[in-house]
């Protein structure tokens, strides 16, 4: 069975994947948390989906507040844009009421309630009615698959693996969305572990989610490591947070006292990030550290003049910046100028994706 979830809330996630997968062993599930995430999922998918579950109180975009009718509006999206990829069934699912909203005149809309089992019930007929049908079972193929924050991610890995492990082209699937955030990769995860895939000789296919070292990505893996996995669940993923070590210059701040948040784009060289200052694409990251140093006083002195007295050259500060947020594309014309340069551009990629390989365990 094919799931789409469209929903922000990690938890809610959680329990539909584990009830979706106890019902029907093996559902591939996805996840959205927005209005327009979820329209470029469908549009994009080959297959079309089994079953939509859509939160009622959902944003337009990610990073945006929900709006009490945003069910409802996907729902009109769906059908005005989508005529030929319309999931064969629709659920509204919500833990509020929502009564100055008619969700729709076909579909119904269960209420999620943690401390009652009472729409489990409701959610079994429509699982047994979808496989009763048999209605479109063409089947997802199942690879060992890379979770990353954003499409941006999506080509720098996808580059890395053409680049370096071409004998993996065909055996790795990287995946993300537009804006999707630490918070998507974390929800996959989980809808993930629940799947509970398993190649033809009985062992876990995995997936690893690799998050930004800054504080979405820390706060996420956070809530990621609070959650109770089973022993079988465990051996379906890891997630991955960005280390310091990927690149020489990031570490050498690091040695020095100085731990700075990182994204993707900070493992790329010295060179590309002069570049980028150059177009101005580039932004101070606030907060700079990730851990305040120890001995050093914010209210007395920088924290450049601080960097700087620990013996960072004042080229390497470029580090403590961040692209800004419509920019990531511009960065990404930077990275992508000469292809000549590509392979020596995703070096520190390289090392990255050798441990997400030996993580992924692929034959």
């Amino acid at each position: 069975m094919k799931v789409l979830i469209v929903d922000d809330s990690f938890i809610k996630i959680d329990i539909l994947s584990d009830y979706i997968n106890k019902h029907s062993p093996g559902s591939y599930i996805d996840t959205a948390e927005s209005i327009s995430n979820a329209i470029q999922i469908i549009k994009d998918k080959s297959l079309i989906y089994n079953l939509i579950i859509i939160d009622q109180y959902l944003p337009i975009r990610n990073g945006k507040d929900p709006i009490s009718d945003g069910g409802q509006k996907l729902l009109f999206e769906l059908y005005r844009k989508l005529k030929n990829k319309i999931p064969n069934y629709i659920i509204g699912f919500s833990q509020y009421d929502n009564p100055n909203v008619e969700f729709s005149k076909i579909w119904k809309v269960i209420k999620f309630e943690t401390h009652s089992n009472d729409w489990q019930l409701s959610l079994s007929e429509m699982l047994n009615h979808i496989k009763n049908n048999n209605f479109n079972n063409d089947t997802e193929l199942i690879k060992p698959t890379i979770f990353v924050e954003g499409l941006t991610d999506k080509f720098y890995f996808e580059q890395t693996i053409f680049n370096y492990f071409p004998h993996l082209i065909d055996k790795i699937s990287i995946k993300s969305q537009s804006s999707a955030g630490s918070n998507w990769v974390i929800n996959q995860i989980v809808a993930w572990s629940h799947s509970m895939y398993k190649d033809e000789d009985g062992n876990f296919i995995k997936c690893v989610g690799i998050l930004d070292n800054d504080i979405a990505g820390r706060k996420s893996k956070k809530e990621l490591d609070s959650k109770s996995f089973s022993s079988s669940h465990l051996k379906t993923f890891k997630c991955l947070t960005l280390s310091p070590k990927l690149n020489p210059l990031i570490l050498d701040y690091y040695k020095k006292g100085c731990k700075i948040e990182m994204d993707s784009e900070s493992l790329f060289d010295i060179n590309i990030w002069t570049e980028a200052k150059n177009r101005d694409i580039l932004e101070i990251r606030n907060p700079i550290f990730s851990e305040n140093p120890i001995d050093w006083q914010p209210f007395s002195e920088t924290s450049k003049d601080f960097i700087l007295r620990q013996g960072i050259i004042e080229e390497n500060l470029l580090y403590t910046n961040k692209i800004k947020s419509l920019k990531k594309d511009d960065f990404l014309k930077i990275v992508k100028k000469d292809a000549s340069k590509m392979k020596n551009n995703l070096v520190n990629f390289e090392t990255l994706l050798k441990d997400v390989i030996k993580e992924l365990e692929i034959k």
